[in-house]
């Protein structure tokens, strides 16, 4: 029973996760206070370290989100809702199986 929960975890990980990063990325960047848009890479010094190319590629992914959640989220999560049913009705079958005899 395990089993789907955790892929429909996985699965709404991955749906989320280009999301998840562009807001860390925007978290960060006003924690610093650091300029931070998606027309350029701007100048980020974080403890002597220039920060600004990862800071724009992290907030860029965001875009990607546009075809995970629709797409592959949605799939995964019916796939897994779909394992979910069958792993339910199974034990429902072996159980009432085990109340005939």
């Amino acid at each position: 029973m395990k089993k789907p929960v955790f892929a429909l975890s996985i699965s709404l990980l991955f749906a989320f996760f280009p999301l998840l990063t562009a807001t860390l990325a925007s978290w960060f960047a006003e924690l610093n206070s650091c300029v931070l848009n998606e027309g350029g890479v701007n100048a980020c010094i974080v403890m002597d370290h220039d920060i600004g190319g990862t800071l724009h590629s992290m907030l860029v992914s965001g875009w990607l989100s546009l075809l995970t959640w629709p797409s592959l989220g949605l799939l995964a999560a019916t796939v897994s809702t779909l394992w979910l049913l069958v792993v339910g009705v199974d034990r429902l079958g072996k159980r009432r199986a085990a109340k005939k005899t």
